[in-house]
């Protein structure tokens, strides 16, 4: 759980400066890049530990990797329980997109990913672009 929570502080730590001021789309592409950097590490986070050990250790652990999340316009004045039911849907959709990018080595680059998870967090899954075939 250890590393874990390494990797999570350390992530906190290299963006909490530099998003003080960033939009959420900003804010995305530098969690993207940086997750995308530390890929390696972040494999062997992911494939010995659970969904629930990864979430639960960044959640502790730094509060700010959540900021996007938080700052989406869906979960603001919801009552407390509709609240927790979506914020678990975005936590844990998040979360799931950045493990299945990095666990099987989809090729897309951190801006594409950050684009995709604005695209979904905004509720504008259609502006996802398709590529070309």
């Amino acid at each position: 759980m250890e590393i874990k929570k390494d990797f999570a502080s350390s992530l906190a730590e290299s963006i909490r400066y530099p998003t003080q001021n960033c939009s959420v789309s900003e804010k995305l592409r530098i969690i993207c890049r940086y997750i995308y950097d530390n890929r390696q590490l972040q494999k062997i986070i992911l494939s010995n530990s659970s969904d629930d050990e990864v979430l639960e250790a960044a959640l502790e652990t730094s509060p700010d990797i959540w900021g996007p999340v938080k700052d989406t316009d869906y979960i603001r004045g919801l009552d407390r329980d509709s609240d927790l039911l979506a914020r678990s849907f975005y936590y844990y959709g998040f979360f799931r997109v950045l493990r299945e990018w990095i666990t099987r080595d989809i090729q897309k680059t951190p801006e594409e990913v950050a684009g995709i998870l604005y695209s979904i967090l905004t509720g504008r899954v259609h502006n996802i672009p398709i590529p070309e075939k």
